[in-house]
């Protein structure tokens, strides 16, 4: 089997690289609000995006690691740790 061929044999890696976008352009776009909140001193609103946007790289962190998990690991140079 190819390297090609195991890639696209896993469980949709584009469909998982868009899932990764979606969330990260998510975290993204709340640092335009938490600047505002932050030049407003509004710091209940600057802490509940703050927490947002956590969450939000952290679902992102774990899609990055299903994508890697679902990688054949020769496609690669360098390696990723287990």
């Amino acid at each position: 089997m190819t390297v090609l061929q195991k890639l696209l044999s896993g469980p949709e890696p584009f469909k998982m690289l868009q899932e990764h976008l979606s969330k990260s352009m998510e975290c993204v776009e709340l640092v335009q609000p938490m600047l505002a909140a932050a030049i407003e001193g509004n710091q209940e609103e600057l802490k509940k995006l703050a927490h947002r946007a956590f969450e939000l790289e952290h679902e992102a962190d774990l899609l990055k690691n299903r994508i890697r998990d679902n990688l054949p690991r020769e496609t690669f140079i360098t390696s990723i740790p287990p």
